[in-house]
This record gives C-alpha cells, structure tokens and sequence, in this order.
C-alpha cells in the first residue's frame, strides 16, 4: 500500500467511524470466547517478554477464526509494542533504515485498533503521535481534527486546535496557521495553548516577506506576551533569542520590564549567573528572594544571606523559608544557628521557622524557651506538636531523680495530646506517658496511655511499642522471664515458617471485577487493563480511584515504590489479612527472601521490613550515597560480603540483581546480629549507621546507668539511623501482625 493511499484509508475509515458510531457504532462479534481466553492467556504468559508478545500476538492475529474485536485488540497491543520499541532517526530518509516503515505498520495496526469503538479515541491519539514524528502531516492533522470533534473538554479542544495550527506552520501554510492561532486566543484565552499562540503568531510576523516596521512590532508585541505570561514556557529561550536578535538588528531597546523577564526565563532554566545579570536592569529589591537563591546555588552564600535578610527587612511578610533552608545546606550547625538568629532579628511577620530552627540546634537550656514561645504564638504551627514533644522530653528525662518533673512532663503530654492527637508527635507522647506513669507505679493510668498510641497509631512504631507493653501490664509477669514474653522488644524469630511464599500483586480486576470496572472507571479504561495497557488505564483515571485499584496498576507496570505508596495512603486502622495492608507491606521475593534468610538465621519477615524501608521493593533504587538495590548495600560492604561467600561480582550492576542483592544483604544482616549477640535493635541501628558507630552508643547508654532500649532509641544521636531503627521495627511489627509468621 503506497503512503498516498494509506493516508487516504487513514481518514476514510475515521470519517466512517464517526458516521456508524453515531448511528450505534460498528457490529463487532462478541461470540468467539475460546479467542478472547487465548488473547487474554497469551497477554498473561508473554507479558515479561516483548520480542515473544510480539511475535505472538503477529501470529495470533494471522490465525483463523479472530473475531473483529479481538483483532481490534490484539492489533492494538502489538502497534503499541511497535511504537514504543521503535527509535526514529529523523538524520537519514530511508524508512526502512530510519523506523518509519515500522512506525506506518504501527499506524495500520492502530487503524485497525480503531474498529472498536471503545478504543477509537486512544488510537487516534497514538496515529497523531506517529504521524507527527514521522512527517506525516495530513494524517496527523486527520487524526486531531477526529479528536477535536470527539471532545467535550474546552483544555483538550484548544490542545487538538493547536496541535492542528502546529502542522500547518511545519508544512508552511502559514495563512491556514494564522487563522487558528488567532480564534485559538479568541475561544480559549486562559489556556497554555492560547500563551503559546503567541510565539507563533510572531513568527507568522517575521515570516513576513517583503518585512515591514508594522510586522516587526507585532512580532516584538507578541513575543513579549508570551515571555510575560510564560517565562517557564517551552519556547521562551527562543522567543528571548528572538528578540536579542532584533535588538541587534533594528536598536530595539529592552525596557526594564523586559530585564525582568529575561532573569525569569534563566531563573526556570537554572541559569542563576545569567538571572543576576538582567536582575542587575531592574529595581533594587525585585524579586529578592530568588536572587538569594541565585546567589546560593552559585556559591555566594554570604551574599545570599545578606539578600535575604534585606528581603526581609524591605517586606516582613514575604515568604522567606524556602530560601532559607537552602542557604543554611552547606552551613555548620553554629553558621546556620547564627544565620537564624539573623533572619529572627530581621523581624519577619511570621517567626516561627526561626525559633525553630534556632531552638533544634540549642542546648535544652537555651531550646526550651523558644519552643515554648512557638507554642505560645503560633498554637497551629507545624512545628508545635514537636515543641510539646522536646518540653515534654526534657522533663521526662529529668524525671528519675525528680518526681515533680514526671508530673510536669505528663502536664505536657496532655496538653499536646489534646491539642494534636492526630500527629506524629502524638504518638510518642501517649507511649512515654506511659513509660512515665510505669515508673510512677500508676498501671492503669500507664494502661490508658498506651492504648492511646494503640488504638490511634496502630501500624506505627510507638503503636506497636504500646501494645507490647499492653500485654506486659495486662498479663501476670511475676519474673523476669515472664516479663520478656510478654514484651518481647526488638527480639525477633529466625525459625518462623516462611510467609507466603507464592505471594503476588493482585491484578486490577481482582480488585475491581470488570463489569464494576466499567461502572466505576469506564469502558476504555476496562478496556484497557484487559489489554494490558496499565500506564494508559492510570492516565485515565479519575482523581481518587480507590488505593488498592491504583497500586494494582502501578505494580503491574513494575513500579512497586508508588504501587506501595499509593496503598499506604492515609492508611488507618489494625494491620491486618487484607488486599490493602498486603500491598502496603507486600512480600514480593518471598521466595528467595524466605531462603537466604533461612540460611543465615534471620527472620524473613525482618528482612522484608528493611527492604520496604530501604527501597520499596525497587530493585534499581540508589541513593544520594550511593548504596545499592533492594537491601541498599554500599558498594564497599558489597564486595566484602560477595568475597567472604565466593560470590562473583563483574561489576556494582551486579549488586542490583535482586537474587544477589538479598543473597549479600542477608548475609550482611545475619554479621551484625551475631555482632551484637543476636539483639536485633542493634543489628538494625548497625545496619545503618555502621557497627562500630552504634557498639560506642551503646557503651555510652550503659555507662549513663541505662537498660531501657527504650530510651536508647531516642537518644540515638543521627536523626536519620533513629528514624530508620523506628521504621524498619514499625514496618517489622506491621508485617508480624499481618502474616502471622505463619503459611497462607
């Protein structure tokens, strides 16, 4: 078929669409269900593997007895196939060499696709992508005026407009071009696409042949519009040349507000010197605190506090936080303490980030003042929770040698218990009021403040602190054995029996049947996820599609971070058996994890808290430090496990392979439990901050007269291994109480 004549067929058969769609649409059968079983099948078993689906499904679709809508959809997974795997080499103009003989098939095959009505609109949408790359102007300007038509949504009838306009300004029929930029921003005003308009408006201008002062001045008029009303615009380096270039040739002179501008641009663009620079054209004090942020991302930090702090002084209530945090990155802890005492200094209207920020970096002595002022001024700040917590802290750890300061610590903890119960801070106070009110000998007021962070933060670490105390004071523990039964603390179990080691995302449709499916979320979207086009289907969705339906899909397009974090969504309530707390602590790997954990003594439901923690099960996570994979080993400690086991590594691609990543990762684990003598807190601790870091906090707990973990915990002195020991056992307690530790 000649190109001619496809691009022909192309606006034929969507011009027949929309005749038959509005008289009921196309006769498709629906009978042949051994096919539909085979499509499905096929998608299930080759669907790790795009050369075999391909090749499958080109098979399937030269097969006999396909029903029309079957092969509607199997064309449509294979030209989705093609289009993705496809690169176009716009340099050479042989389309056999250049991919646009496999991006026409691709065309033909979503030609096909469009039969079906339900998949009539997507296909369009994908034909005007290819075409568009590809050159093929007539069709792809077939293909938007289609969808044009088709939708209601006044965004999408400027986008598709647009897109039009763009085609005939690329094959130069300017005029056509002219007429739709122009009722674009006459029918659309308040859309990007209409700003966008501008730009080519003024090109239109300068296109003007013989060129004439009045072309000129609309073109200066129009590029000057869409700078001012999208600095961060796809075009505004080019619309900003554009006038450099004119400012050369005809003496145009760039006001200030063109200055300003100009700086904007290069602000989006990261260009901070260059933003200085046209900032350097304009008012004293205009945009003061991005020129501060100019100056600390080039180096020049004192100047940057200088220009923040006279931002400040010139306007008390701008908003200066941002900017502030930023300039404080690189400084020692006193440079940024006396950097907020500074700003404190400059009166700013709202002062509670600086008495924050000065207090966290003082002695208790010099904090709590400044905590209690927060709280004092600003009762709905951010930071007042955690102002309560460090007053409430203070105190408590006064308390042993000073009843006074236990009841006055529990004040504190009531105050902020009624104040904010639903914040993190919360949490941590119903759990040390508990401690304080056991060490008050008062059980049952002990009782009710732990069931507080029980019931309230059932899945988090100091919920799952309280109720292991809960059970303490609950149950008769007359000896000290007694005592560690019944609160078990950090200890864990390296013979539990493996937990469900055939584990598995569920599929979209085992959350939703499919016939709710179309209720809830629409034909194509069901559609959709039959064919197993998940990114497409997410796209579709309305803004709250429910968390389990969300995460199927995402872990279904192999992205188990946001399937997790989706599922985790303002989660509530009891860990328990359920499709939504499964996918928020997942046990994908079960199987190897279940097996080297095995080997090494270490219980694999510890294994999977940390590696929920570390990645989230993603196993080409790096972080800024460079440690690798679902375990997240630094490179260093890779390799010496990998020599210690005989493990050959070619390379730290090597170390992502998950059945290699748990293998040194559980080994590394099972080293610092036997470490510290199998206790799992500073194994975890360890695992973070290193063993010889967490042997001298330990040492120096003991030497303090201490043997509550407990306490230990919050005294750990790196914030991030505190918070880490508290997610992994938060996560760890999580998966005990939703597996059980026993087979599924």
């Amino acid at each position: 078929m000649s190109l001619r004549f496809s691009q022909l067929a192309t606006t034929l058969l969507l011009s027949t669409f929309l005749l038959q769609s509005c008289s009921g649409g196309f006769s498709l059968e629906n009978s042949a269900q051994s096919r539909t079983k085979s499509l499905a099948s096929l998608l299930d078993e080759e669907s790790g593997s795009e050369p075999q689906l391909t090749a499958s499904l080109r098979e399937y679709l030269n097969g006999e007895g396909v029903s029309d809508r079957q092969k509607a959809g199997a064309s449509y997974v294979l030209a989705r196939l093609v289009q993705q795997s496809t690169p176009f080499d716009n340099k050479s103009q042989d389309p056999k060499t250049n991919g646009s003989d496999r991006l026409t098939e691709a065309i033909r095959l979503f030609d096909e696709a469009s039969q079906l009505p339900v998949l009539a609109e997507r296909s369009a949408l994908h034909i005007a992508e290819i075409a568009t790359l590809i050159g093929d102007e007539e069709r792809a300007r077939t293909a938007f005026e289609y969808l044009k038509r088709k939708t209601t949504d006044a965004e999408n009838k400027a986008r598709y407009q647009y897109q039009i306009a763009q085609s005939e300004m690329r094959t130069q029929e300017t005029d056509k071009a002219q007429l739709l930029f122009l009722d674009l921003r006459k029918q659309y005003p308040n859309t990007e696409f209409a700003k966008a308009a501008a730009y080519y408006l003024a090109q239109i201008e300068l296109a003007q042949v013989p060129s004439s002062p009045e072309s000129t001045a609309k073109a200066i008029a129009l590029l000057r519009q869409y700078l001012k009303s999208s600095p961060d615009g796809r075009f505004a380096n080019d619309a900003m040349a554009k006038l450099n270039e004119l400012a050369k040739a005809d003496s145009l002179q760039f006001s200030e507000t063109d200055h300003d501008v100009f700086g904007q641009v290069y602000f989006t663009n990261a260009k901070y010197s260059d933003a200085l620079s046209e900032w350097s054209h304009t008012k004293v004090g205009s945009h003061a605190i991005k020129r501060a942020i100019c100056y600390a991302r080039t180096g020049k930090n004192e100047v940057a506090q200088q220009t923040l702090l006279q931002a400040i002084n010139a306007q008390p209530a701008v908003s200066y936080e941002a900017a502030a945090a930023l300039i404080c990155n690189p400084l020692s802890r006193n440079d940024a303490k006396a950097f907020w005492h500074d700003i404190l200094n400059a009166h700013p209207t709202k002062d509670d980030d600086p008495l924050w920020n000065i207090a966290i970096r003082s002695t208790p002595t010099e904090g709590i003042p400044l905590y209690r002022k927060i709280l004092a001024k600003y009762p709905t700040s951010e930071f007042s929770p955690e102002c309560i917590w460090w007053i409430f802290w203070d105190q408590a750890k006064q308390s042993k040698t000073d009843t006074a300061k236990a009841t006055s610590a529990l004040a504190w903890a009531k105050e902020g218990l009624a104040k904010y119960p639903t914040s993190k801070a919360a949490a941590r106070l119903g759990f040390w009021s508990g401690k304080l009110q056991e060490q008050l000998k008062h059980p049952e007021e002990a009782k009710l403040a732990y069931q507080f962070s029980a019931t309230h933060f059932p899945s988090y670490y100091y919920g799952h602190r309280a109720k292991a105390r809960l059970r303490k004071l609950t149950t008769s523990a007359p000896n000290a054995v007694a005592d560690a039964a019944n609160d078990p603390g950090w200890s864990t179990k390296p013979a539990r029996v493996p937990p469900n080691l055939k584990w598995r995302w569920p599929a979209p449709h085992e959350i939703v049947a499919y016939e709710h499916m179309e209720k809830r979320y629409g034909t194509t979207v069901t559609e959709l996820i039959k064919l197993h086009q998940f990114d497409e289907a997410l796209e579709l969705l309305p803004e709250n599609p429910g968390p389990e339906f969300k995460a199927s899909l995402l872990a279904r397009m192999n992205k188990p971070m946001q399937a997790i974090n989706a599922a985790n969504h303002d989660l509530t309530g009891n860990p328990k058996l359920s499709e939504r707390w499964e996918m928020a602590y997942p046990l994908e790997y079960a199987d190897r994890i279940s097996s080297d954990a095995k080997t090494n003594g270490v219980d694999p439901l510890l294994v999977h808290a940390l590696i929920r923690e570390e990645s989230r099960y993603n196993p080409d996570a790096l972080s800024r430090s460079k440690a690798l994979g679902l375990m997240q080993l630094m490179p260093g400690t890779a390799y010496g496990v990998a020599k210690r086991l005989s493990v050959p590594l070619s390379g730290t691609q090597e170390v992502l392979k998950p059945e290699i990543n748990i293998k040194l990762g559980t080994n590394y684990l099972a080293y610092t439990l036997r470490r510290f003598d199998g206790n799992a807190l500073l194994a975890v601790a360890s695992y973070n901050g290193g063993p010889n870091a967490v042997q001298s906090w330990f040492q120096q707990h003991k030497l303090a007269g201490n043997a509550d973990f407990d306490i230990f915990v919050e005294n750990i002195p790196f914030r991030e291994t505190r918070d880490y020991v508290r997610k992994v056992f938060g996560s760890y307690w999580t998966y005990e109480q939703i597996y059980g530790g026993k087979s599924i």
